[in-house]
């Protein structure tokens, strides 16, 4: 009876092992395949996150590519138009000017101060609005260039442009002076059409007064 008693603990108790053994293993197959789902959803979105990131980068070079297009068109649209400016306005503003200046030296004398004065209101117009068409012209031609940057001492510079136009025509009647200027980083070129550009205004209209 001891031994039957005996026998029947230790059947229950391997049982419960065996139950026990039983749930774990389902216990671990679920928390497995649960492990597995969860990492099969995370590679599925990152898969189609990269590849929205992925559409949306190729949107994004065809919009750029498109935009680029479509400032090189714009370019070439104002070049053409710059030069038609030039072409179409220079030659009824050189009539202008010349007219202006036939009727300033022959009938000069026969219009009193209004009319000189609108005379010369002509003139400086029609030399302004060609400075403009020149300044126009440049800016086309410069925008086609490669902006080349390097440190550039603009004390030298400006005094190389200032000299450059004291020897283009008479200025005796100006004094230039420069303060100090720091160095900067830009294309020697194009500062140098800036700084001639500035200068020779202040020249051009400044060379009435003392």
């Amino acid at each position: 009876a001891l031994l039957l008693s005996m026998q029947g603990t230790e059947k229950q108790l391997l049982d419960q092992r065996i139950n026990r053994a039983h749930a774990t293993a389902l216990y671990t197959i679920l928390i497995f395949g649960v492990l597995v789902l969860f990492m099969f959803w995370i590679k599925l979105y990152l898969f189609l996150r990269i590849k929205d990131e992925v559409h949306e980068r190729e949107r994004m070079d065809a919009d750029l590519v498109e935009a680029k297009q479509g400032l090189e068109a714009t370019n070439k649209e104002l070049e053409s138009f710059s030069y038609s400016i030039s072409h179409d306005l220079r030659s009824p503003l050189r009539a202008v000017n010349g007219f202006a200046r036939i009727l300033e030296s022959e009938y000069g004398t026969q219009f009193d101060a209004e009319g000189r004065r609108i005379i010369d209101v002509i003139l400086r117009n029609s030399e302004k609005m060609s400075t403009l068409i020149d300044d126009l012209l440049t800016f086309s031609r410069i925008g086609r260039g490669v902006v080349n940057k390097s440190m550039i001492d603009m004390s030298k510079l400006v005094k190389k442009v200032e000299a450059d136009l004291m020897m283009a025509s008479d200025h005796d009647n100006m004094q230039f002076s420069l303060g100090d200027l720091p160095d900067a980083q830009g294309d020697p070129a194009l500062l140098t059409q800036v700084w001639t550009n500035l200068i020779g205004n202040a020249f051009k209209y400044s060379s009435k007064n003392p």
